[in-house]
């Protein structure tokens, strides 16, 4: 597995940001044109943040206490960032 590069991880660091604050820019994106656009401008996205997090492990989501402590599990930010990377480089974005 390639590493994340350095835009996937401020992408990925500004969504788990948002998380924490639970203020995203955007509630969704209906097409790869306006992923695509947002991520490029900086946007976060709720939509795109939950399906990443759904990814994680239930473990993982009990142990992670966002709303409460504003934390977030280690193995769970490990999955979420996995599998945006993945969305990521499917639809081409700093993919190397």
């Amino acid at each position: 597995m390639t590493r994340i590069t350095k835009t996937q991880k401020a992408t990925f660091d500004a969504h788990l940001e948002a998380a924490k604050a639970d203020k995203f820019d955007l509630e969704h994106v209906s097409n790869k044109k306006e992923l695509i656009f947002a991520i490029e401008n900086n946007l976060t996205i709720r939509g795109l943040w939950n399906f990443c997090w759904k990814q994680v492990s239930v473990t993982s989501q009990l142990m992670s206490s966002p709303h409460i402590f504003n934390h977030f599990s280690g193995a769970g930010i490990n999955i979420a960032r996995g599998e945006m990377k993945r969305i990521m480089n499917k639809v081409g974005i700093d993919v190397k």
